[in-house]
Formats: C-alpha cells, sequence, structure tokens
C-alpha cells in the first residue's frame, strides 16, 4: 500500500504527467472572457468582476489549507498534503490591471490561456465562489507575495481532489468539456473538442 501511494505521489508530481486537458465550450451568445491561470503546479480561474467595486478582474484558488492558510510551505508537507485528505482553502484576489497585463501574476510567473464563456454561467459561479468565501465567518489570510486572501473552504482537499480538479469542476460549470477522469497536476486548455 505504501509503495503503491509513493508511486502515485512521484506521478502526480513528474512534469508533464497527470494533465488534464480541456476544450472551451461552444461559442456563448452573451461572451465574457475567463482565464485558466497555471503557475507551476497550482491552476485556478479569473473571471470578469462586472458590479464589484474592488477590482475589474477576480482570481479564484482552492488549495491545502495547511500550504496556503498556515505556510507550511516545505516538499516534505507539500507529500503529506497529497497524501492525507485535509482541510483545505479558498482563495480570492480582485485586480484592476487586466489579467495578461497584471504585474503580480507576471512576477507569479503565472500562464494564462483564455476562453469565452456565457455571461450568466460567470456570473453564477463567481456568485457561489463569492458566497462561499464570504461565509467562512474568519477573517481572510494573506498568502504572501501572491495577493491572494484565503478562507476554509467546504470541500476537503486531497490527491483527487486538489487545485486542478477544482478548477476543472468550476471549468465544467462554465461549459467547458474536460474528459479526464483521474489525478490531475495541471490543466491545459485546447482549442477544438477531442
Amino acid at each position: 500500500m505504501r509503495r503503491a501511494l509513493l508511486l502515485l505521489l512521484a506521478a502526480a508530481a513528474a512534469p508533464g504527467g497527470c494533465v488534464a486537458v480541456a476544450y472551451p465550450p461552444a461559442p456563448p451568445q452573451d461572451p465574457v472572457p475567463v482565464y485558466l491561470l497555471r503557475q507551476g503546479a497550482h491552476t485556478g480561474l479569473i473571471l470578469p468582476a462586472e458590479g464589484r467595486e474592488e477590482g475589474a478582474w477576480v482570481e479564484y484558488a482552492f488549495g491545502n489549507w495547511g500550504w496556503y492558510g498556515e505556510g507550511n510551505r516545505n516538499a516534505a508537507y507539500g507529500a503529506y498534503a497529497l497524501a492525507v485528505p485535509s482541510k483545505s482553502a479558498l482563495g480570492r484576489r480582485f485586480a484592476h490591471a487586466h489579467p495578461q497585463e497584471d504585474a503580480l501574476l507576471k512576477e507569479r510567473g503565472a500562464s494564462l490561456q483564455a476562453f469565452a464563456a456565457e455571461r450568466a454561467l460567470v456570473a453564477g459561479l463567481r456568485g457561489e465562489l463569492d458566497e462561499e468565501f464570504e461565509s467562512a465567518g474568519v477573517v481572510p489570510r494573506p498568502v504572501g507575495g501572491s495577493g491572494l486572501l484565503v478562507v476554509p473552504a467546504r470541500r476537503e482537499y486531497a490527491l483527487n481532489y486538489n487545485c486542478s480538479d477544482a478548477t476543472i469542476a468550476w471549468m465544467r460549470r462554465l461549459g467547458c468539456s474536460v474528459p479526464f477522469g483521474g489525478i490531475t497536476r495541471s490543466i491545459e486548455l485546447r482549442e477544438s473538442g477531442p
């Protein structure tokens, strides 16, 4: 059992391993731009923040609470976080700069892939994520240097539900097709469907 877990962790950590391929939704009738964010092994989404005074764009992230909320950022804890289901974090960051010109995203080494999604679906997802963030009942914690603020998330963090899995669930809510059902490490957006 221990050997199988170590092999699984090694596969998840391998460069290029466990990458889910996502396909954008059919052309929406009322489109808005959405960005898939990739930063090392981390993935998230950036949505337009229509109607929000805090900024024109909002980034959402999901991760392990010990890593993001408590600052336990070493390789040993990272392996532990993948192997043992634990408390998770929901992150949010508002920005006025367009994502492709956002200096903090550039400083973080993030890459972006754009796709268009239906405005109503984006508003619905943003509303649900904001409701979860704001109803956490704690003071949000800053994640050093990222600009993100995090609160405890509702769903547990695990090897089979990490930041990529949360991002995949969000992308599917926006109409994307992501035909991968295994353990993910990252996501790649491609133009045409399977």
